[in-house]
């Protein structure tokens, strides 16, 4: 997690307005602009296959895989 204090967030990642700090998209979520309040969702039945995916193409299909 990165302090807003030092620049504004980047691809990956989301403003938490709560947690005053950068927080890194979760698994099956995206963000490839920077300074984002919000993550976008992967569309349905995909996944990331891990946190701080900047690109919809990081979405694949969900196998099964837990985390």
């Amino acid at each position: 997690m990165v302090d807003l204090c030092a620049g504004e967030c980047g691809p990956g990642s989301y403003y938490s307005a709560a947690r005053k700090l950068c927080v890194p998209c979760d698994v099956g979520n995206y963000q490839p602009r920077s300074g984002q309040s919000t993550c976008l969702t992967c569309p349905d039945d995909m996944i990331t296959y891990g946190r701080g995916a900047v690109f919809a193409f990081e979405c694949c299909k969900h196998r099964g895989r837990t985390f």
